[in-house]
């Protein structure tokens, strides 16, 4: 049973929180000094103290990684978020190495009554991956491997599965799997953690074609709030495999890793970007709104509206990733600009593949254009091909720029083709 039909089924029951948290960094790991195994674990690692005030220095001697308290070299950094509102105030940070280090973490924590949040890539936007106590990173915990589930299951879902650590980056995952012709659909940002990602759902521009992050998880590693390190599927440990799919990161553990079902990288992509002027505001918002839940699981898009700071200035932008042909494309648009009764002043849909794709998405900046040489004044551009469907007047010109952030393609010299710039 996939999520939607779950949802539609059966009603939304609560669950009890077993562990708190989310937190921060990375760094080096050092041999452990007793040998253990990193197997599934079937019980608690034994903790390094017995109760009392937190002896900070005993779990860091405990652990395959690395502790940092404030003032350590690399403090700073490591609890620095993504949303720099939020200052490092952790009272250790571990960078965990392994699946044992994190049981060791949550068993201190356990018996000296520490707060304890979990961190992949820091990217929560209210400071979750972080707290006074102790903050768990992942990051370290990292990399993608393609078979690390049954060869039985593989063949039950017809899909590649990959494992891939709890602390791997979106970046990573995408352009490791797309050497082997796999996507993962997930968010947008290149530095997210896949673990935050996935446990709260997972939204992204191939949501629509494929589903959310959350609906290709095949399997979980996690270390609940005892200590155990369990290993979660539709038929083992299946509720708190469910509630994992989407239930939000550290309400029931600290996870490890994933397996993931992937999709063959599809033929074509095409994207696209439709832009108004500001007047037409009011139309192209409520056509938007009202198209949007009726175009084909293949598009995706959003509707940007940016002012320019002058009262009836600035513009709306239509953007997004259709999976399919530019003509298919186009013919799903045009239900979108009849609703809104005038033509865009700016119109470009056109093909582009996966990796480029992706990166464009994710706002990845890079060109071997000097900015002082290149026509539009944005300093951040994209290499892109010639659109099939590009309506506004354009030199001839045998390729464009995507510019970010503005989304248009801009004139390059003929010279320059699209094998002379760089995908960044």
């Amino acid at each position: 049973m996939d999520r939607r039909s779950f949802m539609r089924g059966a009603a939304v029951v609560g669950s009890g929180v077993l562990a708190g948290g989310a937190a921060a960094g990375c760094s080096s790991s050092r041999p452990h000094s007793d040998g253990e195994s990193e197997g599934i674990a079937s019980r608690p690692a034994k903790s390094a103290h017995g109760g009392g005030p937190p002896d900070w220095y005993v779990l860091a001697g405990s652990l395959h990684g690395t502790l940092l308290r404030p003032g350590d070299i690399g403090y700073p950094a490591a609890g620095q978020l993504y949303n720099a509102v939020y200052a490092p105030d952790a009272a250790a940070i571990a960078l965990c190495a392994s699946p044992s280090d994190v049981q060791r973490c949550l068993g201190f924590a356990r018996e000296h009554n520490v707060e304890v949040a979990a961190r992949s890539g820091g990217h929560s936007y209210g400071g979750y991956s972080s707290c006074p106590g102790l903050v768990i990173n992942v990051s370290d915990m990292n990399g993608v491997s393609v078979g690390g589930t049954s060869a039985h299951q593989a063949a039950a879902s017809g899909q590649e599965i990959v494992t891939i650590g709890a602390g791997t980056k979106l970046i990573d995952i995408y352009s490791q799997l797309a050497a082997r012709s796999l996507l993962l659909p997930g968010g947008s940002c290149p530095t997210v953690g896949i673990a935050g990602l996935a446990l709260g759902g997972g939204i992204g521009v191939f949501s629509r074609a494929y589903g959310l992050t959350c609906d290709q998880i095949a399997t979980i590693e996690i270390v609940t709030a005892d200590g155990v390190l369990r290993r979660c599927g539709p038929n083992e440990d299946e509720d708190l495999y469910w509630g994992c799919r989407g239930g939000g990161g550290g309400n029931f553990g600290v996870v490890t890793s994933f397996g993931f079902r992937t999709h063959p990288i599809p033929e074509e992509i095409t994207l696209f970007t439709l832009e108004w002027p500001w007047g037409a505001a009011e139309t192209v918002l409520d056509a938007w709104l009202r198209w949007i839940p009726s175009a084909p699981d293949a598009l995706w898009a959003n509707c940007q509206l940016y002012s320019s700071g002058v009262v009836g200035g600035g513009l709306l932008k239509v953007t997004g990733v259709f999976v399919g042909s530019v003509a298919a494309c186009s013919a799903a648009l045009n239900p979108l600009t009849s609703a809104v009764g005038t033509a865009p002043t700016y119109r470009f849909v056109g093909p582009e593949d996966y990796v480029t794709a992706t990166m464009i998405e994710a706002g990845a900046k890079g060109s071997r254009w000097p900015s002082a040489q290149h026509p539009c004044s944005h300093r951040s551009l994209r290499n892109r091909r010639t659109s099939a469907d590009h309506s506004r007047s354009r030199p001839s010109v045998r390729s464009s720029l995507l510019c970010q952030p503005c989304r248009r393609r801009c004139p390059v010299p003929a010279e320059a083709s699209c094998s002379t710039a760089t995908a960044g």
